[in-house]
């Protein structure tokens, strides 16, 4: 600090010390590539930054769970109870139950009970949702990736994985954006791909007949936080289950079946301990499709009641014939008995649904389709499955040339991953990004024998980094956003903010603003469906309908309301629910041109100014949105009780 005349000498600035910058640089290019994850992190924030005109910027979150989940957690911080999920203020007079685990809650709340004593709650509810997306990718790309490739390409490659993950799996289907870790994001969908990380790399390694107990603990922890998210766990962990159980018979291993059905005891012992995060002890052996419940400790433990058979079998029979004809027989009878005790259970979610209700959860909710219909255009349709079939094949090329035993089990492991998740996303698209997560691995194992391959070669790098492109970001990124003609800027070089550059014509904040200005909070307002989120985030009044399910069949009503010929239907809802404001966003253009009148939609007629008596229009001056005030009188005047 002094010189030896005792002059002070200031040391230098830590960014430009050279040592500090050759250190960062050899943490990215040298491996184990500790700087890889940290420098996807860096590039997440700088896109953000540098499209500071949407999102979180303008007050907005992302999607439906985002917005209804911040209100849930609004209400949590602001009095409600631990296990009180229902938003009064939608769906009156049931109000709205959220089907969601505080778990998952924890991280956005701490942050707002923080940063609320520096600014507002709405905004410190917008820091929130800006930091925990950071935080999780920070988990998804140094930790749990890392440890899920780490078997299958080695320690010294696993963190190249999150260049893959970057570009492929989380991507959302409607945005080509980052899913679950977008900034404004409040979401489970990064709880879910972070734990199935984490399952899949603890049972790849029992696959390889590991003796430590740490994949066996990681494997159940992991079990048992996925019940504790969501019902969207199930399948997966069932399926994870039934890919070691191959496993162990393929290879005529009873050690990896004992293994593993140490490991999923344990997720069903976790899982029974976690109960009380999500059920109060009244509710605790009340059964549920659609939340979680005690449904997940029982079903875990029948999985681990038939790798404990296997394990049994394994050691008892030569003839693995003989065993797979009796594993055969156990897996039905286990399957029948679940089937004849929770009937409901092959409804899924929409087990509490009436049949009419059920029907328009399937039509109209994207997660339901299979992920070869969700594709806008013929680019994005072979965008979306292409990666997926090259790390099909990789990995079944890898498995039938094994000559080690036990990295042949390995491979079948992560093959039988890979193919569990495609087959999955097959039926519900929802199940994607675990697809695509799965096929990550396979695709790095790729890329690095593709390197294997060009050591010698002069362009060594100019090809490997070619190869990197061919293998995922061409088909996730490049091939939809051509095929859509979309910006170089917004679409492809900053896709992590790509969702904030989107313009929103039918915006909520204005009409919800005039609303809460000029209307008291006990206000009931209707809206088309497609709206209600957004209202009820970002407005104060209650919301006649919230878009979910179960709805006691108002999402039924709200389709009526808005898309019916007759306005005596719309005017008999309005009469029955008591509501008070109806609002429609004419940007969406519902008009149909040149049809008669008496085929219009009733949201149509009131964008062209077909208004019944008994709806007086609000002169509010907003941007694209008309507002109309309920005449009570002459709505119940002409027959109505």
């Amino acid at each position: 600090m002094f010189d030896h005349n005792g002059r002070f000498q200031p040391r230098p600035f830590p960014v430009m010390d050279t040592k500090i910058i050759r250190r960062v640089f050899a943490s990215i290019v040298n491996p184990p590539y500790r700087g890889v994850p940290w420098l996807i992190l860096g590039y997440v924030v700088f896109c953000s930054l540098m499209l500071p005109y949407g999102g979180v910027y303008t007050r907005h979150l992302v999607g439906y769970d985002d917005q209804v989940r911040m209100v849930d957690i609004l209400d949590w911080v602001n009095g409600a109870g631990w296990y009180d999920h229902t938003i009064m203020r939608a769906n009156p007079p049931e109000g709205f139950a959220t089907i969601w685990a505080r778990l998952v809650d924890a991280p956005f709340a701490l942050i707002i009970l923080i940063a609320q004593n520096f600014v507002a709650q709405r905004t410190a509810a917008l820091v929130a949702a800006a930091i925990v997306p950071l935080l999780y990718i920070a988990v998804l790309f140094a930790w749990a990736a890392p440890y899920f490739a780490r078997p299958l390409v080695g320690k010294s490659q696993a963190r190249l994985i999150g260049l893959f993950i970057a570009f492929t799996s989380i991507l959302n289907l409607k945005y080509f954006s980052l899913s679950g870790f977008m900034i404004g994001q409040v979401s489970h969908h990064p709880w879910y791909v972070i734990l199935n990380l984490t399952m899949f790399g603890a049972a790849a390694r029992l696959a390889m007949g590991s003796v430590s107990y740490a994949p066996v603990f990681m494997l159940g922890g992991s079990i048992a936080l996925l019940t504790a998210v969501g019902i969207e766990g199930y399948p997966i962990i069932a399926g994870a289950v039934g890919v070691l159980a191959c496993v162990a018979w393929a290879a005529n291993r009873p050690f990896v079946a004992a293994r593993a059905a140490l490991g999923v005891m344990c997720g069903a012992v976790a899982s029974l301990l976690l109960l009380p995060l999500y059920q109060p002890p009244a509710n605790f052996f009340a059964v549920s499709f659609a939340e979680p419940s005690i449904l997940g400790p029982i079903l875990i433990a029948v999985a681990a009641t038939f790798l404990v058979i296997e394990t049994f079998l394994l050691r008892r029979f030569t003839r693995r014939g003989i065993t797979a004809f009796v594993l055969v027989i156990v897996a039905c009878l286990f399957a029948a008995g679940l089937v004849t005790a929770f009937p409901d259970i092959l409804n899924g979610a929409a087990a509490g649904l009436s049949p009419q209700e059920r029907k328009l959860a399937l039509d109209t909710h994207i997660e339901a389709q299979s992920i070869f219909k969700v594709g806008r255009t013929l680019a994005e349709s072979i965008g979306l499955i292409v990666p997926m079939f090259m790390a099909l094949a990789a990995g079944a090329w890898a498995t039938g040339t094994a000559r080690n035993g036990r990295r042949r089990a390995m491979f079948f492991c992560y093959l039988g991953f890979t193919a569990l998740t495609f087959f999955m996303s097959a039926l519900f698209c929802r199940y994607y990004h675990h697809a695509m997560t799965s096929s990550c691995a396979w695709l790095l194992w790729l890329w690095e024998k593709f390197k294997q391959r060009l050591k010698r070669n002069i362009h060594y790098s100019l090809f490997a980094a070619a190869g990197f492109v061919a293998l995922g970001p061409f088909w996730m990124l490049l091939l939809p956003d051509i095929g859509a003609n979309a910006p170089i800027t917004t679409s492809i070089l900053l896709f992590p903010a790509a969702f904030q550059a989107e313009t929103d014509l039918c915006d909520t904040r204005p009409a919800a603003q005039y609303i809460d200005a000029h209307y008291p909070p006990d206000t009931l307002l209707i809206v088309p469906q497609w709206l209600s989120e957004h209202m009820l985030y970002q407005s104060d009044v209650r919301i006649d309908f919230v878009s979910n399910y179960p709805s006691h069949n108002k999402f039924i009503d709200n389709y009526a309301f808005f898309d019916t010929t007759d306005p005596d239907v719309a005017r008999g809802i309005a009469q029955r629910h008591a509501v008070d404001l109806v609002a429609i966003c004419t940007a969406a253009r519902l008009y149909i041109p040149g049809a008669p009148l008496a085929q219009q939609s009733f949201a149509g007629r009131l964008e062209t100014g077909q208004v019944p008596s008994w709806l007086t229009p609000i002169d509010a001056s907003i941007p694209n949105y008309r507002l109309y005030r309920i005449d009570k009188k002459k709505l119940y005047q002409q027959g109505w009780p």
